[in-house]
């Protein structure tokens, strides 16, 4: 009898483990595969990215993404029209909306355009369920019902992006010539920024300079040209990357410009010239050395999405709240010298990084995603069908788009403000105190 016992024991030991594989609960995460079409666009490829970067944070389990070319395996998330039995379906989907269901131990989901990564950031951040023996996925819907998209009202993190130089037009022609869409424009919350600094209200300059505008979106104060982090009177002004670092939150700065250009300068530095490059390095090298900012890239080209995604995954580790300022620089040069190529290879990596950011948004509910403009360079118009003309060399005052998507960001939608506003919005992430100045006001 007790050898029987005994043996008894054993085989429930023996299967258990068997059971927690297969069963509905507490399914083995690494079971599966993220499965993509083998042609698919950037919003599916970055969604399945940003997707395998999520269940890493909420399971500790890496997911391999596959071509769905590859040999069907049992468990597998299916993401955009694969050619899986269980993708198809003849739901029609609107803006805003997406499907999150599960067949045949097959989790699907689609979504409109960029909201594909709702879906994906409901999997985790509604469905599954961690445990010690893996990870329970069997809540998950088994009905095609269409969702749609809500974010939430409050936001802990930012991720502030800026195409120096980059207005509606620069975007538009782009646009004309890859046949690709602008993805930011697809936003729920779109808007325009009036960029002029304190030279020009005080008419001492026909329009701002990076230095001045990027203090403003910085700082939340406008200030003269040529000025780093200072206020009129040469005063020093406290930024939003250190108010978020103040606040416990971790920070990156990212650009395709030289890391002591005047925007990410504006982020670290305070200097009475953009011009002291010397200056501005060794306070942004006392900064990383101080560990003040986690991850601090310049010049880094046709690399930008790649430093998008590692600044995200340095700052984002242990759930931490985090501030992050990614510049697309080369806009403003090559419109500086009138080369339409130029502009048109800069906003394209831009848009790149861009639709990384949004599906890292989407499956990040507490975090803001804004992309904007510093000022507009070149006074590039359209004057025929296809023909695009820059009308100057130089800096314009012209109004900048503003992008948003992610909680909170209504406050941003149909408005035309100050581009100090900007910073107040990014600043309610990190502290309730006033922030910037309070002469200016968000209407809404």
């Amino acid at each position: 009898m007790k050898r029987l016992l005994s043996f008894t024991i054993a085989l429930i030991i023996l299967i258990l483990p068997l059971c927690t594989i297969s069963c509905g609960k507490g399914e083995r995460i690494d079971d599966y595969n993220i499965v993509v079409p083998a042609e698919c666009d950037i919003t599916i490829k970055y969604a399945a990215e940003a997707l395998a970067t999520l269940a890493m944070e909420k399971t500790g389990k890496a997911l391999a993404i596959v071509s769905d070319s590859e040999v069907e395996q049992k468990h597998e998330i299916l993401l955009g029209e694969t050619n899986r039995e269980e993708s198809k379906t003849t739901i029609a989907l609107a803006d805003k909306q997406y499907l999150l269901f599960k067949e045949n131990e097959k989790i699907v989901i689609k979504g409109y355009g960029i909201y594909i990564g709702a879906g994906c950031g409901d999997l985790f951040n509604k469905y599954a369920t961690v445990t010690d023996d893996g990870v329970d996925l069997s809540d998950v819907p088994s009905e095609e019902k269409v969702l749609t998209y809500t974010p939430l009202d409050t936001y802990n993190s930012v991720i502030f992006m800026i195409g120096d130089g980059m207005g509606s037009t620069h975007i538009e022609m782009t646009e004309y010539s890859t046949k690709k869409p602008f993805l930011a424009k697809g936003f729920p919350s779109v808007g325009a920024s009036i960029t002029r600094s304190l030279s020009v209200i005080n008419k001492e300059a026909s329009a701002t300079d990076s230095a001045a505008s990027g203090t403003a979106m910085a700082t939340g104060y406008k200030t003269i040209n040529g000025y780093i982090g200072l206020g009129a009177q040469s005063e020093l002004l406290k930024n939003v990357r250190e108010l978020a670092h103040e606040s416990g939150a971790k920070t990156a700065i990212v650009t395709t410009d030289l890391i002591t250009g005047a925007t990410p300068s504006s982020y670290m530095c305070h200097n009475i010239s953009r011009e002291n490059d010397e200056e501005l390095l060794a306070e942004i090298n006392a900064l990383v050395g101080d560990g003040k900012i986690d991850y601090c890239q310049g010049d880094v080209g046709d690399e930008l999405t790649s430093h998008t995604k590692k600044a995200l995954d340095t700052v984002s580790k242990d759930g931490s709240k985090f501030f992050v300022m990614i510049e697309e620089g080369i806009i403003d040069k090559a419109s500086h010298s009138k080369e339409h190529k130029g502009v048109i290879d800069a906003v394209t990596r831009f848009n790149d990084a861009i639709a990384y950011a949004t599906q890292y948004t989407l499956c990040h509910p507490d975090v803001a995603l804004i992309v904007t403009a510093d000022h507009e360079t070149g006074n590039l118009i359209l004057t025929t069908p296809g023909v695009y003309y820059f009308g100057s060399y130089a800096h314009t005052n012209k109004n900048v788009p503003i992008f948003a998507i992610g909680a909170g960001v209504d406050a941003l939608n149909d408005v035309k403000i100050e581009n100090v506003l900007l910073a107040q919005f990014c600043a309610k992430a990190y502290s309730s105190d006033p922030f910037g100045d309070q002469a200016y006001a968000f209407n809404k």
